[in-house]
């Protein structure tokens, strides 16, 4: 991260009662998002790379089989008295409403410009807006160019050349956006 150089340092107090706050990737555990302490009378968020959906896996260990979340893992109950407002989240690109869990709303904001196969169709940023205690939020389009995946039966081609032909042809078919990558 570029943005936080240590465990929510900095945390940037600006206008309109709003506090800014994060961790970088490397730093998060549940312990630490647990220490993390912000004044109740801000309107606080927190950014941050992790994963309130990820699941437990199975380990062999020493003890026998045990059930371990992903490091990403942000237990919701730590949400709890955290004062948060507002959870921007990463880890999963793909953007998803957002999501009240008490009094902190929740969101990924997804990618802004797709930079590869994991990231398809159209990218969006989110404008949000925090008055008193309320938070809403708009998704912004990004008008950056997309990735799509489409499925092109290539039997019978025993070239490399052969498959462009193919490829090539099949783009002529399809009617996809100019900003398809």
């Amino acid at each position: 991260s570029y943005f936080f150089d240590e465990l929510y340092t900095p945390c940037y107090d600006l206008p309109e009662n709003i506090t800014v706050t994060g961790m970088d990737t490397k730093d998060f555990s549940s312990q630490n998002f647990a220490s993390l302490s912000l004044r109740p009378e801000r309107n606080n968020v927190v950014l941050l790379h992790g994963d309130i959906y990820a699941t437990a896996s199975t380990v062999v260990s020493e003890q026998g089989l045990q059930n371990v979340k992903s490091k990403e893992s942000i237990p919701l109950g730590l949400l709890k008295d955290k004062h948060i407002n507002y959870l921007a989240l990463g880890h999963i690109h793909k953007p998803l409403p957002a999501k009240a869990y008490g009094t902190t709303v929740v969101a990924y904001s997804g990618f802004f410009a797709g930079r590869g196969f994991d990231e398809l169709g159209e990218g969006q940023a989110r404008f949000v807006q925090i008055e008193g205690k309320t938070v809403r939020e708009i998704a912004l389009p990004s008008g950056a160019d997309t990735f799509e995946c489409r499925v092109l039966d290539c039997t019978g081609a025993a070239s490399g050349e052969q498959i462009r032909r193919s490829v090539a042809e099949y783009l002529k078919t399809e009617e996809l956006s100019p900003r398809t990558a």
